[in-house]
């Protein structure tokens, strides 16, 4: 633990210090705090400091923690009510990547066995999105990724081709990193029309959203979809038949002249000839009378 020098030991000890969270203020006495990191560097020349994305209920878990070395979680709770589980769990990941920033081995360890804990009581859908959603775990989490690969691995184990292919079928455009690290895990189980329809929301992404390490496996995944789909060209099992031989075509390209007259060759031309037309010839006869049919017997 940081301690602060010899000749500031007596001015961080009698002064109060304000940590001041979304629309809270925690007020402590340095040494109140068992565990104190590099939190010290935080209060340099000053006794405030603003803690950014950091809601109350984290924040007071938080310097609870570092004054009594105490961290509790109601699990049934949180694996009863959804809203409690969400809530402990976001909170549970935050004092982690929190621990990991001012060095604070004790509540590293506390916060990363409830966030663990918290992860195999939910679906690994969720865990995976919240957790890639959360800025303060990817910015200060070394192991996070490897967390989150865990977990992504069992929604492949966990999920069967056709829940995959209906969730994508009703898929949303992705807005966060936790989004598109779903999308793309899903398409990794999808064929057909679903996996098309995905890709087309995936590469709406933009690009600091995509998640560097699946994206490879989905361009590869689609990849093979695109190969197996490719009609195979007919095969002739007869030509491998021992007994075959091919028998050459040949193409009679001659045509003996004509020897029709000028006259029927235009009539054969014109097709089908009025009465009163004479197409090409003289007016020698007239035309045979027309057969009546069967008419005249109604």
């Amino acid at each position: 633990m940081a301690q602060p020098p010899a000749f500031l030991q007596r001015y961080f000890v009698a002064m109060t210090f304000r940590l001041h969270l979304e629309t809270e203020v925690i007020r402590f006495n340095w040494h109140d705090l068992k565990e104190k990191g590099n939190l010290l560097t935080r209060f340099k020349d000053k006794n405030d400091y603003h803690m950014p994305g950091i809601d109350n209920e984290t924040g007071r878990v938080f310097v609870n923690f570092l004054k009594t070395q105490q961290y509790e979680v109601d699990y049934s709770a949180a694996e009863r009510d959804p809203i409690v589980g969400d809530k402990v769990y976001k909170t549970a990941l935050t004092c982690w990547a929190l621990a990991c920033f001012f060095n604070m081995p004790s509540l590293k360890e506390a916060a990363r066995t409830h966030t663990i804990e918290l992860a195999d009581l939910f679906n690994p859908l969720y865990v995976v999105e919240v957790s890639a959603n959360c800025r303060k775990a990817s910015d200060h989490i070394p192991d996070l990724q490897d967390f989150i690969d865990f977990y992504a691995e069992k929604i492949l184990l966990q999920t069967s081709r056709n829940v995959a292919e209906e969730i994508l079928m009703q898929a949303d455009p992705p807005y966060s990193p936790g989004d598109a690290y779903v999308l793309g895990q899903l398409m990794l189980k999808a064929h057909g029309e679903a996996l098309n329809r995905a890709f087309v929301l995936f590469m709406k992404v933009p690009i600091p959203m995509l998640p560097a390490r699946i994206l490879p496996q989905v361009m590869q995944h689609i990849r093979q979809q695109q190969e197996a789909n490719v009609p195979e060209p007919p095969h002739f099992h007869f030509l491998n038949e021992p007994y075959y031989v091919p028998v050459p075509v040949v193409i009679h390209a001659f045509v003996e002249p004509t020897t029709f007259k000028r006259g029927k060759m235009m009539r054969a031309m014109a097709g089908p000839v009025n009465i009163k037309q004479h197409v090409g010839t003289r007016d020698k006869e007239k035309p045979a009378k027309r057969n009546k049919g069967f008419s005249y017997l109604l």
